[in-house]
């Protein structure tokens, strides 16, 4: 039974969440682009080994992440973030088959990105990464 009203708190916060989204920002403009992820690892953390990540507007209201493969293509979206209404840019990350939990920050020039996976009981190092700009986001208009 305690489970069962975990499990419900959760899907309410995260509905919640979603609900308090609003539309893109013009700070929004700074995490939109193409990222260079850096090799350094950040501390005990996993890094997110995405290499290179493109960033573009989904819709009116989100921002979404795509790989960039080496010869330049770009793969299927992998991060979908929203901003909050306390301002915080939250959202969801697959990579490898796993779904996790993400953030992302922009200061100082560089974009961090923390994510991590969904397990109620467990304790597990988050995966987070450090990325520098490389430039303007080039995919095709529209990643959605």
């Amino acid at each position: 039974m305690p489970r069962l009203i975990l499990l419900l708190v959760l899907a309410i916060a995260g509905s919640a969440s979603v609900v308090g989204a609003t539309q893109l920002t013009a700070d929004w403009t700074d995490i939109q682009g193409r990222w260079r992820e850096d090799v350094r690892p950040n501390g005990p953390n996993r890094m997110l080994e995405i290499g290179l990540l493109e960033i573009a507007p989904c819709d009116v209201s989100s921002l979404c992440g795509r790989p960039v493969q080496p010869d330049g293509t770009c793969g299927e979206i992998v991060l979908h973030l929203r901003q909050d209404l306390a301002g915080e840019v939250q959202g969801v990350l697959a990579i490898d088959g796993r779904t996790m939990a993400a953030s992302a920050h922009h200061q100082n020039g560089k974009l961090a990105i923390r994510a991590v996976r969904a397990g109620l009981f467990r304790r597990a190092l988050p995966f987070a990464s450090t990325f520098r700009r490389e430039g303007p986001a080039r995919c095709a208009e529209g990643v959605s």
